[in-house]
């Protein structure tokens, strides 16, 4: 591995050569030259997720997938499986031999540690590329916006951190080192100011009437408090993300003309004005005179800048500070992810034809735009836009006269409309397969299944659920179904319960999760605020969280560990998942639920023989069972196995087939781990 001053490092060992000459040489590794038809890999990762994208030299995008939040300070262990769960979901298993080269931007990557962790994943991952580079999200975020140096980026989200470039590859920094001892003017640091003006103002008003402003009542009703007292246990509960999350509150709150909370924005701004400078005079510093006349271009990049008031109020601050004609502000409409894949080009020396962009544009369709929970936008209108972008909402036009027809021809348009869901969950079965897997890890390990959905979705969550204890052996507790709305949304709707994030995170906080359980969102859509706020709760409880959706790129995927999208497309009914969607869900989760039992031992030939025998249909059942898989000859002889068994079935066909005692009988499946089959070679 070799690694430079500004924090990147490439790996394997190539020569090095000095990009930039001044105060500091700064030497970087050359790599090598990219082939028309090798496959290149981009990565961004952050505090709030992370984005992918395998690409060909030319800027045509192959795949796109985003995974969870890989920052080390977050993720923490986590970080290795996130960044190898986010490159699966890419699908290069059958072209990684083709892989040339990778560029991970990471939150943290300036650092030796994260450098080396990060790139002994790649290496796995990629095992014959001959380029692999590790650096920090800052330089991937600052390349979104620039073709060739100097620039400057502010990279503003939750955090905070200004880094620039000069035209000699000279790196300078400021800022970024976490909300403990930095990230001024960042998301977080608008919602700690606002939080600290209410329960300020809490704390004067003592016994008084309770303070009743705009920007008090809007935080109380998103987080569900009654008083400002009852936000305590949320504020340290919850961490920086849900404290950032607070930001379209006092964005709207400033609209309204609440002093307080424009303060509170033009407070933040001045921050990231000084961020500004202190780079940019470093930047001027050891530039010659007709450089430092210029402007010098600076990047606007990360969740904050979405909001029109947060980048008028900086224009303005640089006014105030005779500042606006030495900077050129550039707000990039493509994700530092293509910054990363731009990076990667100039590190290779590789000049970039003029297709590059305008095919990487091509193929960045709009349903995949970077995510980020601080647009400061009204939630439902977001979800109304983003609505008109799903396939799943879609008219098919080949069923425009479906009023017209007869049964008949209704009932073959809905048959072949199955074929269709059958043919995409095909699709994903290696996902499927890999899901099955870490369900069945979480049972060994005791933790329980959780599936949550609204509406369909929900209910047939609930049904995969309620039917494991009778058909498998297993505890209530084991596998659990939860719908938004609760009990009575089962068998009625409850209108708006989807649409409250936040009611997801205190339903979810209801169920103790452990970081031994595994909790599976469902949502046609993918993006049911509900199913975001139990998989965000979900998270902050450690526990494995799995997305599953039937669109591809899902808003919720973003929120999750492992992710299950099915492109079943157009319903034959305009927008009626319970139809194509309905059905491809009810599938995978048969798969997910008797896949993982088989693994467990729960299943011997094709025979439940861990089933209850709760009913006599059921008693008859078990018999039968027992006659078919032990070869015994008549009803009553299966039925005097199973009463000396205790009515426990797989005791009952080890004993018919080995001649042991029903003691004998479960000694051996208890050392065979419940296995029929080991226990009767045993």
């Amino acid at each position: 591995m070799t690694s430079s001053p500004h924090g990147t490092c490439a790996l394997p060992d190539h020569e090095t050569a000095p990009l930039c000459t001044g105060a500091s040489e700064i030497r970087a590794p050359r790599l090598t030259a990219f082939c028309a038809r090798e496959i290149l890999v981009a990565i961004d990762g952050g505090g709030t997720k992370t984005e992918a994208v395998a690409f060909l030299p030319d800027g045509n995008i192959l795949s796109h997938a985003i995974g969870g939040a890989s920052n080390p300070n977050d993720a923490g262990h986590r970080m290795d499986d996130i960044i190898v769960q986010t490159w699966r979901r890419l699908g290069l298993e059958q072209k990684a031999g083709t892989i040339s080269a990778v560029c991970a931007g990471i939150a943290g990557g300036s650092h030796g540690a994260v450098q080396a962790k990060v790139g002994n994943v790649l290496k796995k991952l990629a095992p014959r590329a001959r380029n692999l580079v590790v650096t920090h999200d800052a330089v991937t975020a600052l390349w979104s916006g620039i073709e060739t140096p100097p620039g400057i980026v502010l990279l503003v989200g939750t955090g905070s951190v200004a880094f620039g470039i000069d035209k000699d590859s000279q790196e300078f920094r400021f800022g970024g080192w976490g909300h403990l001892v930095g990230d001024d003017g960042s998301g977080y640091d608008i919602g700690k100011r606002a939080l600290q003006a209410i329960l300020t103002a809490h704390d004067r008003a003592g016994k008084k009437e309770p303070i009743q402003d705009i920007l008090t009542t809007r935080i109380l009703s998103k987080w569900g408090a009654s008083s400002p007292s009852e936000l305590i246990p949320q504020i340290y509960r919850n961490g920086k993300h849900y404290i950032a999350s607070l930001v379209p509150e006092v964005l709207a709150a400033a609209r309204a003309g609440h002093a307080a909370s424009q303060r509170i924005i033009n407070d933040a701004v001045d921050c990231l004005v000084q961020l500004l400078a202190e780079v940019l005079s470093r930047h001027k510093a050891v530039m010659n005179a007709e450089m430092a006349a210029l402007p010098v271009p600076v990047v606007q990049a990360g969740g904050l800048w979405n909001s029109p008031e947060v980048r008028a109020a900086f224009r303005e601050c640089l006014k105030e500070r005779s500042m606006e004609h030495e900077v050129s502000l550039i707000l990039p409409d493509l994700p530092p992810v293509f910054g990363a894949a731009r990076y990667l080009a100039r590190m290779a020396g590789v000049p970039l034809p003029k297709s590059f962009e305008i095919n990487f544009r091509k193929n960045w369709p709009s349903d995949m735009t970077p995510r980020t929970p601080l647009v400061p936008l009204d939630s439902r209108s977001q979800q109304s836009v983003s609505l008109d972008t799903l396939a799943t909402e879609e008219g098919n036009n080949a069923w425009e006269d479906l009023d017209t027809l007869d049964p008949s021809a209704l009932a073959s348009a809905l048959i072949d409309a199955n074929d269709e869901a059958v043919a995409a969950v095909r699709r994903e079965m290696p996902g499927i397969a890999r899901i099955v897997d870490i369900i069945a890890a979480c049972f060994v390990d005791g933790g329980r299944l959780f599936y949550a959905g609204a509406g369909t979705s929900g209910r047939l969550g609930i049904l995969d659920a309620s039917e494991c204890p009778p058909t498998f052996g297993v505890s209530n507790e084991m596998v659990q179904g939860h719908i938004a709305g609760g009990k009575r949304a089962i068998i009625e709707p409850v209108e708006g319960a989807e649409d409250d994030e936040l009611q997801g995170e205190q339903d979810a906080r209801l169920w103790n999760l452990r970081p031994s359980d595994i909790v599976i969102a469902i949502s046609a859509s993918g993006r049911t605020p509900w199913c975001i706020g139990v998989l965000k709760e979900s998270r902050r409880a450690r526990a494995t969280t799995v997305a599953f959706s039937c669109n591809k790129n899902a808003a919720m995927s973003a929120f999750a560990d492992e992710i299950i999208e099915l492109a079943t497309g157009a319903e034959v009914l305009a927008g009626s998942t319970r139809l194509k969607a309905g059905t491809a869900q009810k599938i995978v989760l048969n798969i997910l639920s008797t896949a993982t039992m088989v693994q467990l031992g729960k299943i011997y030939k094709n025979k439940m023989v861990d089933m209850a025998t709760s009913n006599e249909k059921l008693r008859h059942r078990a018999r039968r069972i027992i006659m078919q898989t032990a070869g015994v000859a008549s009803e009553q002889q299966a039925e005097d196995y199973l009463k000396q068994a205790d009515g426990n079935i797989k005791a009952a066909i080890v004993m018919a087939i080995t001649g042991v005692s029903a003691r004998s009988a479960a000694s051996l499946l208890a050392k065979s781990k419940g296995f029929v089959r080991k226990a009767i070679s045993a």
